[in-house]
């Protein structure tokens, strides 16, 4: 479940990784980061004014 060496975390992370048990998630797994819905035309524009 969690790992034993939690008394050196802090409590905000210790509940945290309680709550993404609860979820159903992997606490030590990291989330995706979300994906950037820029379109195309938007990002070469972009990259043209710098």
């Amino acid at each position: 479940m969690l790992q034993q060496d939690h008394e050196q975390e802090p409590i905000y992370i210790i509940e945290s990784k309680k709550r993404c048990v609860e979820l159903g998630r992997d606490p030590n797994k990291p989330t995706r980061s979300p994906k950037n819905i820029m379109s195309e035309s938007k990002l070469s524009k972009k990259e043209r004014r710098l």
